[in-house]
């Protein structure tokens, strides 16, 4: 290993890459073991990566612009940490749901029980389908051939396979593996929201006391067995006997970061195979309410299923008329390249063809575009066409004994949540603790 150009501006035991929650559990786990000095640098101006809790556009409310669920209330480490910082918690009750046809017309709930348990069916066939065959295929493809296309262009089909399958994995079923789209881990005890502050208390609890450099983006990681880390960037270079590196999969797999030497050929072709997921939101504030105000959730299924079909009615627990939607699937890509009016037209001409023809345009409008934030380049991760848990567990892997590797991508079991994110970073800590 050879420094590049830069001053050494800092020197420690372990540098964590990334102050998103994996790279703080890390290193409060190693600050727990009281043996290591760690440094967190930060290319944001913030803390929490994909956890963005946005207190300013709002006024007097606190948005989650991505992460916002605790998914599994039960044994769920989070919801211990949530406990220790007191940050309150709103369980969110994906039954209180009204759906309307594409005429704005309220449907029976039993159409959508009913449409559930037929959703349930057709991805049992998929798989059956699917295992017959010897090569992976997309879920879409394994839909269609079990289950039929004409099935699939059911009005509440369709809104299942988007707003709840979709959403879930960040991906479109075209994207999505039969063989291991859900091939993972759950917590059960039911999803919570925080009403009172955002996901961001519990990243400030554990990132106590932990020294974190903000503005610092990573330009190269030059590692070696036996001499250590230099991370050279854009303030300089910081050295360190180990580092983690907790960069998100959409920026490993755009190479915005290079690694000297390259990282192992298996650890490359594994970080390609899986997907990088995008969802992005849409958060709306009116003067007033012209919604139903005690329903949680609002689906819509209207022609382009996945753009703007699912509402979640945000009064229930912020006390202000705020709807958040979502855009999905090739909707998401989309959206990233339209104007803030454009979004906001589209938006309002479901609203208004739902509610009320003369709803009033919001007060104030926000669309993320997690696609192009150069420290994220997406959501989360997902089992793409032809990848499988091991290609997780190979993401996970540390290399040469100093560079150790964190995220929601590098948990085979609970991939693109933030308890799976958390858990790496432990998980991390330890492999190096082990390693020392």
């Amino acid at each position: 290993m050879s420094r590049r150009d830069g001053p050494i501006i800092a020197t420690t035991e372990v540098i964590v890459v990334g102050a998103g929650i994996s790279g703080l559990a890390a290193s409060r786990e190693l600050r727990r073991r009281g043996k290591y000095d760690v440094i967190v640098i930060e290319g944001r101006d913030r803390i929490g990566g994909r956890i963005h809790s946005d207190a300013s556009s709002f006024p007097d409310v606190v948005i989650d612009l991505g992460a916002a669920w605790i998914h599994g209330m039960k044994n769920n480490p989070l919801v211990d940490i949530a406990k220790q910082c007191r940050a309150k918690t709103y369980r969110t009750d994906d039954d209180n749901i009204i759906m309307y046809n594409a005429r704005g017309e309220e449907m029976r709930h039993d159409e959508l029980e009913d449409a559930e348990g037929e959703f349930l069916r057709m991805l049992r066939g998929a798989e059956k389908y699917a295992n017959g065959k010897n090569s992976d295929l997309s879920l879409r493809r394994a839909l269609e051939g079990s289950a039929g296309t004409k099935n699939l262009l059911k009005p509440l089909i369709r809104f299942q396979l988007s707003s709840y399958l979709e959403y879930d994995f960040g991906a479109p079923a075209s994207q999505l593996s039969a063989w291991y789209y859900d091939d993972d881990k759950e917590y059960k005890g039911g999803d919570a929201l925080f009403p009172d502050g955002g996901y961001i208390q519990l990243l400030q609890h554990i990132s106590r006391g932990i020294r974190i450099d903000m503005n610092v983006a990573v330009e190269s990681i030059e590692y070696g067995k036996g001499s250590g880390v230099l991370i050279r960037t854009n303030r300089g270079t910081y050295k360190a006997k180990f580092a983690i590196c907790t960069l998100p999969i959409g920026v490993l797999q755009a190479g915005d970061v290079k690694f000297h030497p390259p990282l192992p050929d298996p650890k490359i072709r594994a970080l390609h195979r899986l997907g990088s997921g995008l969802v992005n939101k849409v958060i709306l504030s009116f003067d007033a309410c012209f919604w139903p105000e005690t329903t949680q959730y609002f689906g819509v299924c209207h022609d382009a299923p996945g753009k703007y079909s699912y509402f979640l009615n945000a009064k229930l627990f912020t006390g202000r008329n705020i709807l958040v939607t979502v855009a999905l699937g090739d909707h998401a890509r989309a959206v990233e390249a339209q104007s803030d009016r454009d979004v906001q037209a589209e938006v309002m001409r479901i609203l208004r063809d739902v509610f009320d023809a003369n709803a009033p345009d919001p007060t104030r409008l926000l669309v993320t575009r997690w696609g192009q934030e150069v420290y994220s380049r997406g959501s989360y991760s997902y089992n793409k066409v032809g990848a499988t848990r091991k290609d997780f567990k190979v993401a996970a892997e540390p290399v040469d004994g100093v560079l150790f590797f964190a995220g929601e991508h590098t948990s085979a079991d609970y991939r693109g949540s933030v308890h799976g994110a958390y858990l790496s970073g432990i998980r991390a800590a330890k492999e190096l603790w082990d390693n020392d």
